[in-house]
């Protein structure tokens, strides 16, 4: 990997499909207190479709106060696109929000079906600062994105969950959710109750959103996740202690559709795996009882994985990367 630092806008611009940006450390201290924006992957394409990228294992770090009027506040990155897979990264100690976008017509056209799984959010001032700011016809705009076995710990401000999605379809009275899944995280503070601010709906507590939204947001821990290290300054700090309740307390990804032997399985959402793009090897899979495999081909149109081995399998098995245990871990590590 790479390590980039003391970029004035973005280190990395993404701008294209299938794209493989893995191990790399974006750090965007400039000198005491100032830091601008790491890392972007957007999409100026006016059929919203820019996007399939694999951003793993990175670190994104230390983003302060901007340079000028109007951008005293930035993101620690964008994600706005279309079908991104966004794993396994360490986002921290950034002064303002984690991870965002901003949506808008004539220029960037969406944020939809991105999968935001297994990373650290820590140190931060707040998780989620996404602005959608409408007009824009369906299916673009910001809809379907899920977030899941990811440890937000830690906010610098007074908000750790801040949801920030103004689309058109609230002034129709719809759901503004818009299909946004947020299950089996662990949102926390080291003090207190975690309270989302969410956009058109209001400011309450991890419990009343489970209660009154339990399709957008369920199976969430408020919970310290007891990392090795107290103070963590570096990836291998955020690793699990042996007894931590974060073990075996994740998702699977996706269940298979169906039973069946052979090669290609269908699964209820491909959307969280790679096939490398041709240009890194595809991910390894764990189906059910099943050793882990290699996937070789995805199929994001009909939601099917093509492997490199033949297996057996049931309807419903759990799909996700290899994991020890009954179930994956929450957090960017899987423990040993």
């Amino acid at each position: 990997g790479n390590i980039m630092t003391r970029a004035g806008h973005n280190q990395v611009q993404l701008n294209g499909d299938n794209n493989v940006i893995k191990d790399n450390v974006f750090d965007g201290k400039w000198s005491e207190n100032k830091g601008y924006r790491t890392f972007e992957a957007s999409t100026k394409c006016p059929t919203g479709n820019t996007g399939y990228n694999l951003i793993e294992s990175n670190v994104f770090k230390n983003t302060m106060r901007g340079c000028c009027a109007g951008k005293l506040q930035p993101k620690a990155l964008k994600l706005e696109g279309k079908g991104h897979i966004f794993r396994k990264n360490f986002v921290y100690n950034n002064d303002f929000v984690a991870i965002g976008g901003d949506i808008r017509s004539g220029e960037v056209f969406g944020m939809s079906h991105v999968k935001i799984y297994n990373n650290v959010f820590y140190d931060n001032g707040y998780l989620f600062g996404f602005i959608d700011r409408g007009g824009l016809p369906a299916p673009l705009g910001t809809d379907r994105n899920i977030f899941k076995n990811n440890i937000v710990f830690d906010g610098k401000l007074n908000k750790l969950v801040s949801i920030d999605i103004l689309h058109t379809s609230q002034s129709a009275g719809n759901n503004p959710t818009n299909g946004h899944v947020y299950t089996h995280n662990v949102l926390k503070q080291p003090s207190g109750s975690v309270t989302i601010d969410y956009t058109g709906i209001g400011n309450h507590t991890l419990s009343w959103y489970k209660s009154n939204y339990p399709s957008n947001f369920n199976n969430n821990l408020d919970i310290v996740p007891d990392f090795v290290a107290s103070n963590p300054t570096a990836p291998e700090d955020f690793k699990l202690r042996p007894n931590s309740p974060l073990i075996d307390a994740g998702d699977f990804l996706t269940k298979t559709r169906s039973a069946g032997t052979g090669k290609q399985v269908a699964v209820q959402d491909v959307g969280y795996f790679s096939d490398g793009f041709g240009v890194v090897d595809g991910d390894y899979v764990q189906i059910g009882s099943n050793t882990p495999v290699r996937i070789i081909q995805v199929d994001y149109d009909n939601n099917i994985i093509t492997l490199k081995s033949r297996i057996s399998w049931k309807q419903n098995d759990g799909v996700s990367l290899p994991f020890n245990g009954n179930a994956p871990d929450v957090g960017a590590f899987e423990h040993q």
